[in-house]
């Protein structure tokens, strides 16, 4: 009883016989070498890829926090430089007021 479920023809290398019931899969209950380097492959393939996203993501949080301490870096400046700025217009303000205050030669 064991027929094939497909047919060679002339015009077509395989053909369903008409006879055939359809199958969606085919289930085989035995586990050859096939299956388990595949099976293989694919816990190296996880594993690696799971090594290199952490390295990917500890290269990134380094980054960021470089990039933190640079910005952190940047504001102490920025008030600095404000400070030194308002020094600048007070010494300004009073030069003017000075210059309007003393008396003009004519």
């Amino acid at each position: 009883m064991a027929s094939s479920h497909f047919r060679v023809t002339d015009t077509m290398p395989l053909e369903p016989s008409p006879d055939a019931k359809k199958v969606w899969f085919n289930f085989v209950p035995n586990v050859d070498l096939g299956h388990l380097l595949t099976m293989f492959a694919f816990s190296i393939g996880f594993a690696t890829q799971w090594n290199i996203q952490d390295k990917r993501i500890t290269v990134a949080e380094q980054k960021l926090l470089q990039v933190e301490a640079q910005v952190s870096e940047f504001k102490g400046d920025m008030k600095e430089i404000k400070r030194s700025l308002a020094q600048i217009e007070a010494t300004l303000a009073v030069q003017q007021f000075m210059n309007t205050q003393q008396p003009r030669k004519n």
